[in-house]
């Protein structure tokens, strides 16, 4: 029996290493580029690094090297709190483009609650840490007294309750998408597909916390509880990402070249060129870097999504960017994000579901501001409204 938990204590230091470097280098990817990416991939990174340094601090902790860093005692309890709520705040924002609220700060209460409660720890200085760390229990939520407030065991408890609420929030997201996507006509199964299974991998925290929760104050083999399913989705989370960057950057198959010189010259590309023709290269690239913000992000979802903003997360120059869209697509900007938006309240309305819906529910979901602005879009963009539209499908 003591070779087995030797074998399984082994394992599970590997697997905390290998968890927290393919988890951090993800996420530092993730947050030094936001530039590139939307805001939901950016609380992605925030999730993930929260991830990374909970792993960290756990293999400190469970090689004792904790005593040798003794100024990072208890500090991942925040990160440990806070990683389920970034989760969640990703999901939602990918899926449903709602931006973040004032009110979605409660959601860290928790996270904030511990790091005034375990003050007098964090203040203390390193000669009073280290006989601390020597008497404590094994790990960062364990039943711990030196806080302000909160009885021992609170926020290990808080964090297994809190966890399991918002990846079930997580789930019923994730299964609106899933809802949504049988009657939308341009579905991103790639995207699709990772939150799904980043969803599913989160359970491997959810369901473990819950048998915790039924055998409370067991202390014995506690990485059973967390520390191997965290490592386990640590893992995985990076290889996947790793291996399909497509989910996080977009199509890689036409390089991004430099957008002022032609690729065969190397000659400055002029506005009255873009206004004719561009090299294949330039118009590849450009094609393929608003296809994946507008088909598969769905930016247009955001409602008074300007120009400026495209330009920006595309990496595409503002006046080249008006000139192309102008060209090659024979519209100006408002009507290029309002035929989106259009054909995305389309399969809305092809939902038996929201037919019941208002059509300001439906303006709102499709990222128009007014009712108004979005039956006059709707005609000039189909010829018809969206009532005499409704009647067609009935």
């Amino acid at each position: 029996m003591s070779d087995l938990k030797e074998i399984l204590t082994e394992v599970t230091l590997f697997l905390e290493i290998a968890g927290f470097t393919a988890c951090g280098l993800v996420s530092v990817i993730l947050l030094t580029r936001r530039r590139s990416v939307s805001n939901d991939t950016f609380l992605l990174g925030l999730s993930l690094i929260c991830l990374t340094y909970t792993l960290f601090h756990t293999y400190l902790i469970d090689t004792g090297n904790i005593i040798h860093l003794p100024h990072l005692f208890r500090v991942s309890g925040p990160f440990n709190l806070a990683y389920m709520p970034f989760s969640y705040l990703y999901v939602r924002t990918v899926v449903t483009k709602r931006p973040l609220q004032a009110t979605d700060f409660i959601f860290f209460l928790p996270s904030i609650s511990y790091v005034i409660n375990f003050l007098p720890v964090f203040l203390l200085p390193i000669s009073e840490k280290e006989p601390l760390i020597i008497n404590s229990t094994i790990h960062v939520l364990d039943r711990v007294d030196e806080g302000w407030f909160f009885p021992a065991g609170f926020f290990r408890f808080m964090l297994y309750v809190s966890g399991s609420l918002f990846w079930l929030a997580q789930v019923w997201v994730v299964c609106r998408m899933i809802a949504r996507n049988r009657t939308s006509e341009s579905v991103n199964q790639s995207l699709s597909g990772w939150l799904i299974i980043y969803t599913i991998l989160q359970a491997l925290l959810i369901f473990p916390a819950l048998g915790f929760l039924l055998l409370i104050g067991q202390q014995e083999n506690i990485w059973l509880w967390y520390t191997l399913p965290a490592s386990l989705i640590g893992l995985v989370t990076g290889g996947i990402l790793f291996l399909k960057p497509a989910i996080l950057y977009g199509p890689t198959e036409a390089p991004l070249v430099n957008p002022l010189h032609s690729p065969a010259t190397d000659t400055p590309v002029s506005i009255e060129t873009l206004r004719e023709e561009l090299p294949q290269g330039l118009v590849n690239a450009y094609s393929g870097k608003l296809r994946f913000l507008l088909e598969e992000k769905q930016v247009f979802l955001q409602p008074n999504y300007t120009l400026p903003l495209l330009s920006q997360e595309s990496g595409i120059p503002l006046h080249q960017l008006s000139a192309f869209i102008n060209r090659y697509e024979n519209v100006n900007f408002n009507e290029y994000i309002n035929r989106h938006r259009i054909r995305y309240a389309q399969s809305l309305l092809a939902d038996p579901t929201y037919r019941r819906k208002t059509l300001e529910a439906i303006a709102r979901e499709s990222g128009f501001n007014t009712r108004a602005s979005f039956i006059s879009a709707f005609k000039k963009t189909t010829g018809h409204t969206p009532s005499e539209h409704l009647r067609t499908l009935k």
